[in-house]
């Protein structure tokens, strides 16, 4: 009966060692499953992140877009700017040439100087 009895006392203290090890390995599990819950959270957190920075990169593609379009509307008004400079400069230099002929010309007609007039 004595060993029966030291038996089961044997038996109980495994059983109380599995339980032990139950409720350990339990605790371990939720807390693992309460960090994959904060993973996953993370996670998704991350991938909002990520597409808002993708959303702000293709803004700042589109800006940058419309800011070369504009430089290059203002290279080639500059350039028709400059060329048309050129031809208003060829123009005046042809009408200082004709106002010079001109004038050399008309010289022939002047009637001469009267004195005391």
């Amino acid at each position: 009966m004595q060993q029966v009895q030291s038996e089961i006392g044997r038996l109980v203290a495994l059983v109380q060692e599995g339980v032990r090890e139950v409720e350990s390995g339990y605790k371990t599990a939720h807390s693992a499953s309460g960090h994959l819950e904060d993973i996953a959270k993370l996670a998704e957190q991350s991938a909002q992140l990520a597409q808002q920075i993708s959303s702000l990169a293709q803004s700042q593609v589109s800006a940058v877009e419309r800011v070369d379009q504009a430089v290059q509307k203002i290279t080639q008004t500059a350039q028709r700017t400059e060329i048309e400079s050129q031809a208003g400069r060829r123009a005046a230099e042809t009408v200082r040439l004709l106002s010079q002929t001109l004038i050399k010309n008309l010289a022939r007609f002047r009637l001469p100087e009267q004195e005391g007039a």
